[in-house]
């Protein structure tokens, strides 16, 4: 009798990421045990040398379907499911425990399915009450990922929206219009929640959004150091903004994925030319030759790049012209994706609960000193996203405060700033000021006592934290 660990993931991508981290601390390389096909990893079920197997769910619930797990005997199997959280919907699960009635589960995940979300199975339903939690606060507070600053960006200025909105309400400007004019009379959550999606599909708010992007993308990208995803509501405005994007003043590079066959609700997709027409210029970019009939590759290479891995690890020493700059996705890579040198998300998308936190995650994990933090800029629905992102980060954070999670505003650093200006002006003695006769303080040189000099020390330091932490910082549109 002997004990097979299988850790499971719902997808290729979290195979492979699993495979190379676990790959990077065991003793041999064999020990890990990726399976290519079903029939492979039933073959690795069957071996008692291969301990350790990482495959997909969907292989394992294929050899479950098989009807041979008979043939294992008395082998006690231990499941590892990541990303857990993805496990509670569809039956593939449910199959694979049945047919082993016997084994002993395991789920990971940071944003667990829960009763506030209404979902009709929750994680907790499949694996058991939580045996410990870390949560993101946790994550954050340790420095295992980086905090956010979030930035909430509307590109159509507030008055010219409302004055809109009333004019829907009533054309000949009377009574009516001017309660919807009247913020005291009718709220700005309102007016947000009088516009309709085709709103957002306008050209007018495409444009503005692209351009906003472009304007800030120096600075959020630290000089073209890191690179980007923009997430947006369906298939359709995903080929909208990449048409407009790709022909950017500043030489970025563009690309677009998406599954029109996946789990998700992304939209029609009617017609295959647009995702071949961006594949087409996948390949004019980097010099590849990608199709509709190695979608899979394509997907794969681009993945790679963005994470600069494998073959595009040189990237920013060596090869910048390989860098990929910005993806434009629906609901890919959104979970479970790791690129440290992705810092910022850009999202024209109302998200909530698990899939907000998952989304926001692609960009704190750390690098270096040149990304402090992730940057997170909504233009969707800015208030209900305020409220959404205050709900899942206080559902989330196993009771820690929501200052564990964000950076502080522009406005908070200056104001820390000028406080810690005042605590260090007393320490130093007073001098009168030849020309206007005002009484300041003498910073020609240090205070003579030497608790006062520990004291600048102290508080020299908190300036130049908070100095770096205010000039990282962006302002707001609208």
């Amino acid at each position: 009798m002997w004990i097979k660990w299988c850790f499971l993931a719902d997808r290729n991508e979290l195979v492979k990421q699993t495979v190379r981290e676990y790959s990077g601390f065991v003793d041999d390389e064999d020990e890990v045990t990726a399976t290519r096909n079903s029939h492979k990893l039933l073959t690795a079920l069957l071996d008692p040398k291969l301990r350790l197997i990482v495959t997909s769910i969907q292989k394992m619930d294929n050899v479950a379907r098989m009807g041979k797990q008979h043939k294992l005997g008395k082998t006690n199997i231990v499941f590892i499911v990541d990303e857990a959280h993805r496990s509670t919907s569809g039956e593939m699960l449910m199959r694979i425990r049945q047919v082993y009635p016997t084994a002993v589960w395991f789920g990971f995940t940071g944003t667990p399915i829960l009763l506030d979300e209404q979902s009709n199975t929750k994680t907790a339903d499949l694996f058991g009450n939580p045996l410990h939690i870390y949560s993101v606060a946790d994550g954050i507070l340790d420095k295992n990922v980086l905090g956010f600053e979030v930035r909430q960006n509307f590109p159509i200025p507030k008055k010219k929206l409302r004055d809109a909105v009333a004019l829907w309400k009533d054309k000949d400007r009377g009574e009516v219009y001017r309660d919807w004019i009247n913020p005291k009379k009718v709220s700005d959550l309102e007016i947000e929640q009088e516009l309709s999606k085709e709103f957002y599909n306008k050209e007018e708010w495409v444009e503005q959004v692209s351009q906003y992007i472009l304007d800030v993308w120096e600075q959020n990208s630290d000089n073209c150091k890191f690179s980007a995803m923009l997430a947006v509501n369906d298939i359709r405005l995903a080929n909208r903004y990449f048409n407009i994007l790709k022909q950017n003043e500043l030489g970025l590079k563009i690309a677009v994925i998406y599954d029109p066959n996946g789990d998700y609700d992304e939209g029609s997709f009617e017609d295959s030319s647009e995702l071949e027409n961006a594949i087409i210029h996948y390949n004019q970019q980097f010099g590849m030759y990608f199709g509709l009939d190695t979608i899979v590759q394509y997907k794969e290479d681009l993945m790679n790049r963005l994470a600069r891995r494998d073959e595009y690890k040189k990237i920013t020493t060596e090869q910048p012209e390989k860098q990929l700059d910005l993806v434009i996705v629906v609901w890919q890579l959104l979970t479970g994706f790791d690129a440290p040198y992705v810092n910022t998300l850009y999202l024209d998308k109302t998200l909530d609960y698990a899939n907000l936190i998952q989304a926001f995650s692609r960009t704190n994990r750390i690098l270096n000193n040149d990304k402090p933090q992730g940057i997170i800029e909504y233009f969707r629905t800015p208030i209900r996203m305020e409220q959404n992102i205050e709900t899942a980060f206080k559902l989330y954070s196993n009771k820690s405060e929501s200052g564990a999670f964000f950076v502080p505003t522009k406005q908070e650093n200056i104001a820390k700033i000028n406080s810690t200006f005042a605590d260090i002006a007393c320490l130093f003695p007073k001098k009168e000021d030849l020309e206007s006769g005002e009484i300041l303080s003498d910073f020609s040189y240090l205070p003579k006592d030497e608790e006062a000099q520990k004291q600048f020390a102290k508080f020299f330091n908190e300036l130049e934290k908070n100095n770096d932490c205010s000039s990282s910082a962006r302002g707001e549109l609208g």
